[in-house]
């Protein structure tokens, strides 16, 4: 997971707020994916439905019934499978894009109010790859993306601003392009944008059980 972390943090200004942040999170979900299934893990691919959950509230959604809940306080995961859980590495507040090893416990401190800026403070920020429902999240924000994709069969709609980070460290903005690619930091093989814009194309192959609404996944 540390590894994952250092690769989010390096990429948090090519992930964010701009034109490759849908596409950049579905690659960085196949990457973990890929690990998991290395890893021995046979089970299915778990998005987090928040149409069924967000009459409870953030503390109250049915996840954390799974996942382990918050303290109260913004402390450690207190219960659950993840309890305790650790991190190696924390972003660098003084140097965007690179990241400090310090060993820590995985926090969470809801925020109850979706309506107003639903949140899992604590390790969710460029880290976040560190907390076990931000694979869930993003998986479900991928859902929200395939069922728009569905309902207006534009599959290959990829368009805006991409802010590249050179190797000196400064970055630099671009138009977005369905030939830029996607680079892991030598974790993974760099992956083309193009690849990864149909659920079912270029290195995907993957379907939900529903789309949002109740649709089927049917597109071919």
């Amino acid at each position: 997971m540390d590894d994952l972390a250092l690769v989010h943090i390096g990429l948090q200004e090519e992930l964010h707020y701009n034109a490759c942040f849908l596409v950049c999170h579905t690659a960085f979900l196949r990457a973990f994916y890929s690990l998991m299934r290395i890893s021995g893990y046979q089970g299915r691919e778990l998005y987090w439905d928040i149409e069924s959950d967000r009459q409870y509230g953030m503390q109250n959604a049915a996840l954390w019934q799974s996942f382990g809940g918050d303290d109260g306080k913004g402390g450690p995961i207190p219960d659950g499978p993840f309890r305790q859980m650790k991190c190696g590495v924390l972003p660098n507040t003084k140097k965007p894009g690179y990241s400090v090893i310090q060993p820590h416990f995985v926090t969470r401190h809801f925020n109850s109010d979706w309506n107003r800026k639903p949140m899992i403070k604590g390790d969710m920020l460029f880290s976040a790859v560190c907390e076990p429902a931000f694979w869930t999240l993003h998986a479900e924000i991928d859902r929200l993306w395939r069922s728009w994709q569905f309902r207006h069969n534009r599959y290959f709609d990829y368009e805006g601003h991409r802010r590249i980070r050179r190797n000196d460290g400064s970055t630099e903005e671009k138009l977005a392009s369905l030939d830029d690619t996607i680079d892991f930091y030598g974790l993974f093989e760099k992956i083309q944008v193009r690849d990864v814009m149909h659920p079912r194309r270029g290195i995907l192959c993957y379907r939900y059980d529903k789309l949002v609404g109740g649709g089927p996944d049917n597109a071919m």
